[in-house]
């Protein structure tokens, strides 16, 4: 088996799979298999073209209860053994690991019932994990369903951690999930581009090229590296992006909330994030979303607290933020960012 780029040579197999009752959402199921038998009838190279949609340029996506959400950067391939035996996504935001809330995980896959048991899941699931190390993600997150044993076993081959059950929001179904890590593992073969020596932890990725150096043959600002050839370049894109009043106002409101909550020790974090987001984002808001976003998978992906920031009205479960606010989902607006002391 191996992953190929959706194509004419490979589309009438898919349709085929497609019309036996095969779906490449493991979500919305037959409604998406449905969906896909009509636009590749309508015009099948804006189809194919669909599949690879790395700026996001593609339409929102249709949630489970009809919502409309944004499209991420991301793409599929197919798996082939001389016909067409299943799909894996791969889908990703720049700069960051960190998902919407309306995403599960980067990536997602389904094999054809007649295909399944030949190990093509797990060869497809190594080799995306490597496209994610391409993109300089540190790690990957994946879901399956607490009764999927199958797909527990590929994420697990392919030495994925279990990280814990949740329940998936309204639009996604309100489902028990199980949720997954895969570390990218970067560091674990690489040498250094420049010296060749060969890495171990002393790993660090340029945050505009994504080649990855020794300590000795890189520069790192505010916790985040960069070669020597991608100075000029990263300091370009500071200077076109959110300006540097407001990415301080924006690290200094999360790190007030990080600190009243969990300690100073965590803040650390904070700058981090911002230094390493600003890159990809050129609006204040968008900036301070992201952010919040990712300090706050960091906060709970590492069980360092895993309901933070916890909600006063509902202690297990953790405040979202959005439009500036720290919410509760059922009771509505609690804090302003940068205000949870007082909340």
């Amino acid at each position: 088996m191996k992953l190929v780029w959706p194509s004419r040579e490979y589309l009438a197999s898919y349709v085929v799979a497609l019309e036996r009752g095969w779906s490449p959402d493991n979500i919305r199921g037959r409604i998406t298999a449905e969906e896909e038998l009509k636009r590749i009838a309508e015009d099948a190279d804006a189809f194919l073209a669909s599949m690879i949609d790395r700026e996001a340029a593609g339409p929102p996506l249709t949630m489970l209860d009809g919502t409309k959400v944004p499209r991420i950067p991301g793409y599929r391939k197919w798996m082939w053994d001389g016909e067409f035996c299943g799909s894996i996504g791969f889908r990703w935001q720049p700069g960051t690991e960190a998902l919407p809330p309306y995403c599960l995980g980067h990536v997602g896959y389904a094999v054809v019932p007649w295909k399944q048991g030949r190990g093509y899941a797990t060869a497809a699931l190594r080799e995306i994990v490597n496209d994610a190390a391409n993109e300089g993600l540190r790690f990957v997150m994946l879901t399956t369903a607490p009764d999927n044993v199958a797909s527990q076993c590929v994420i697990e081959k392919n030495c994925g951690a279990f990280i814990g059950e949740f329940t998936t929001p309204p639009e996604l179904g309100s489902k028990r999930e199980r949720r997954y890590c895969i570390t990218t593992r970067l560091t674990a073969f690489a040498s250094c581009v420049t010296c060749d020596r060969p890495l171990g932890f002393d790993a660090n990725c340029c945050i505009v090229c994504h080649r990855v150096f020794c300590s000795d043959h890189c520069v790192i600002r505010e916790g985040v590296a960069n070669c020597a050839d991608c100075e000029v370049e990263r300091r370009n894109r500071e200077a076109a992006g959110v300006g540097d009043a407001d990415v301080e106002r924006i690290v200094a409101r999360v790190a007030h909330d990080v600190q009243a909550t969990l300690g100073s020790a965590r803040a650390a974090i904070v700058e981090e994030t911002a230094a390493r987001l600003r890159l990809f984002e050129d609006r204040p808001q968008e900036l301070e979303q992201k952010v919040v976003d990712d300090v706050q998978q960091y906060i709970h992906d590492g069980f360092i607290d895993t309901t933070w920031p916890s909600c006063p009205h509902h202690p297990n479960h953790p405040l979202w933020f959005s439009g500036g606010w720290w919410q509760c989902p059922e009771k509505g607006r609690v804090a302003k960012l940068g205000e949870l002391a007082s909340a």
